[in-house]
């Protein structure tokens, strides 16, 4: 769940975007993984889900060796960047600030860092994230 105020507007990166409301200081938490708010499925019954179910997951979630995962909050606007402002490992790993983050400015992460998914291999073309 997200740990910052943050609003969600169009993006100049890919359609809609989250933008940071407050400065977000070097180090901070941005984005926590929280069970029973937050959603992690194994990928077999993934693969036996609703094609919609997949298509959102496909959408907004990540996958690190054989469980997805799920943000429950507006996270999965968070686009990619090469040169990202936010950092994290796999899985569960939080989303910490890795410079400081001015309101206003759109957050990003390098999706490569820690989603090990080839987008084909759940359904459609668009890049998984979270």
């Amino acid at each position: 769940m997200l740990r910052v105020r943050t609003t969600l507007t169009r993006s100049a990166i890919h359609g809609l975007g989250l933008f940071s409301a407050q400065p977000i200081p070097r180090g901070t938490v941005v984005w926590e993984f929280d069970q029973g708010l937050d959603v992690s499925v194994t990928e077999t019954w993934l693969l036996s889900a609703h094609t919609v179910v997949k298509e959102w997951f496909h959408r907004v979630g990540w996958r690190h060796g054989v469980v997805w995962y799920a943000a429950a909050d507006y996270a999965g606007f968070i686009n990619h960047d090469a040169n990202p402002n936010l950092i994290t490992g796999p899985g569960t790993d939080p989303l910490v600030a890795a410079r400081n983050i001015s309101p206003g400015e759109e957050l990003t992460e390098d999706y490569a860092s820690y989603d090990d998914v080839n987008p084909r291999d759940l359904i459609g073309s668009s890049r998984s994230k979270r």
